[in-house]
């Protein structure tokens, strides 16, 4: 129980740790943050979220708001590693928590790759870092962007 509002206060250290290859089972907390990551319906709401990026970078810009909208120029040219990653989520098949951390990181970075077009390709690289972090191995990043 202390574990799960711990994960809960400090979940983006806890996804940075993560992201950065930390063993889950190294601590009760982290462990915790894993296991709330891996869930069927917190990869639903990621899929959605990544779904939502590409969609929103497509409309017009918005009136005046406090969100930050994804970079036009990069989301766009990365459209296709957004929904592979997407689709990864949305299947059946594991993933792993590394790769939900950071991909959660990217989606609430408002300085980062995802909404910055300070840093041409940096999008690509870290949707790259991302899809072989939930577990897709390079040669199929590859052999997915080859079809593309």
């Amino acid at each position: 129980m202390l574990e799960a509002l711990l994960a809960r206060i400090r979940w983006r250290s806890l996804d940075r740790a993560l992201a950065a290859g930390a063993d889950p089972s190294s601590s009760a907390t982290l462990a915790q943050r894993a296991r709330h990551l891996t869930r069927p319906s917190t990869q639903a709401s990621l899929a959605e979220s990544v779904r939502g990026v590409i969609e929103a970078a497509g409309q017009p810009p918005a009136m005046p708001s406090s969100r930050i909208p994804p970079s036009r120029p990069e989301v766009p040219a990365a459209r296709g590693d957004l929904e592979r990653i997407a689709s990864l989520l949305a299947s059946d098949g594991p993933v792993y928590a590394e790769g939900l951390a950071r991909l959660e990181l990217l989606l609430t970075d408002g300085a980062g790759p995802l909404y910055s077009p300070d840093y041409p390709q940096a999008l690509s690289s870290e949707l790259d870092r991302i899809t072989l972090a939930l577990g897709t191995r390079e040669e199929d990043v590859r052999h997915a962007r080859a079809r593309a």
